[in-house]
């Protein structure tokens, strides 16, 4: 397979697409993101997406149901997923990349608007082409800090882990 500027461009435009989806509360466009058998995987579990997700339409179903439990309702409330430009890699005939994500947080509290960091972590995405354009067809979000021998995370704080083949 050979990646021409184009294909990298759409690639960074399905990942910029994706936090931009989550942000506006648009299930449309973030539904036209994935493959038909997209997989999504979580290391923690955080958002209580019920993950792993299996196909488009769980997926869209999981973050439709988030969008609906997390509206941004409330004056002055907000998040906003920010996402660097993603590394890519040629593996055989698939590509690959990583994307570190910061969300932020704002609210109103009193006369003041609080702004602050609300999480960081890392995207892990195995991407594939269809006619019309790139899709995911896997993203591991994997929450900071990352799991690490030897250091037990509190669960009330980090939520549990799924198991190693999930």
């Amino acid at each position: 397979m050979e990646l021409r500027a184009t294909d990298l461009l759409a690639i960074q435009n399905l990942v910029n697409d994706y936090v931009l989806s989550i942000d506006d509360r648009d299930i449309e466009r973030f539904a036209a993101l994935w493959a038909p058998d997209a997989v999504v995987r979580v290391n923690r579990d955080l958002a209580g997406l019920g993950a792993p997700l299996r196909g488009r339409e769980a997926i869209v179903a999981a973050y439709g149901g988030w969008f609906e439990r997390h509206p941004h309702s409330e004056r002055g409330t907000f998040m906003r997923h920010l996402c660097n430009s993603p590394r890519l890699e040629l593996d055989g005939e698939e590509v690959r990349g990583e994307t570190t994500m910061l969300s932020i947080g704002q609210r109103l509290d009193g006369d003041r608007v609080r702004i602050g960091p609300s999480q960081t972590g890392l995207y892990s995405d195995r991407f594939a082409r269809f006619e019309g354009g790139w899709r995911f067809a896997e993203r591991l979000i994997a929450w900071d800090p990352p799991q690490r021998d030897g250091i037990e995370l509190p669960v009330e704080l980090y939520g549990t882990v799924p198991p190693p083949d999930a």
